[in-house]
């Protein structure tokens, strides 16, 4: 099991990851394989997370009050990866390693944009839309970030999902 929250703290936004896992996370269990566990959302873990979740990381990605998405977690082979986008202010889609925090790659948006609404992973590639001056959706590799297509979107005034 996998929770992890978002908190304000001197200035700065950190993404704390609780990972109730034995040791090191390097492959995510074949029992968690999307969002809140299953197709039916149940978020149950055997056996419970236990008392005492241990922290593993703590780390700041961006200064002042800048948001950020939830994060997703993708697997690229045997290479799991945390994901996670920000917004105006910053514009970034963010891979981070599980085990440790550490950021792998990062990928910038247009000027004048950022992220909103969590992205998603699938067909080793990162889905992900921006809100701003030039509102669009992204298709990244998961392992490079490197671009692989960019739409635009109409400029609604809405905040854009990908699912």
């Amino acid at each position: 099991m996998t929770r992890a929250r978002l908190r304000h703290a001197s200035g700065h936004v950190a993404l704390t990851a609780l990972l109730a896992i034995t040791g090191g996370c390097t492959k995510p269990s074949s029992g968690w394989w999307m969002f809140q566990k299953d197709v039916d959302h149940s978020g149950y873990v055997v056996g419970g997370m236990g008392k005492s979740p241990k922290l593993y990381w703590d780390v700041s990605l961006v200064p002042g009050t800048v948001s950020l998405t939830a994060p997703v977690f993708g697997l690229i082979g045997d290479t799991a990866r945390v994901f996670i986008g920000s917004g105006y202010g910053d514009g970034k889609l963010y891979a981070l390693t599980p085990s440790t925090g550490a950021v792998q790659w990062t990928f910038t948006a247009a000027p004048s944009s950022g992220f909103f609404g969590a992205p998603a992973a699938a067909n080793n590639n990162l889905y992900a839309a921006t809100l701003g001056a030039t509102p669009h959706v992204y298709a990244v590799a998961q392992a490079t970030g490197a671009l692989v297509w960019q739409r635009p979107l109409p400029s609604v005034g809405r905040r854009a999902a990908v699912a």
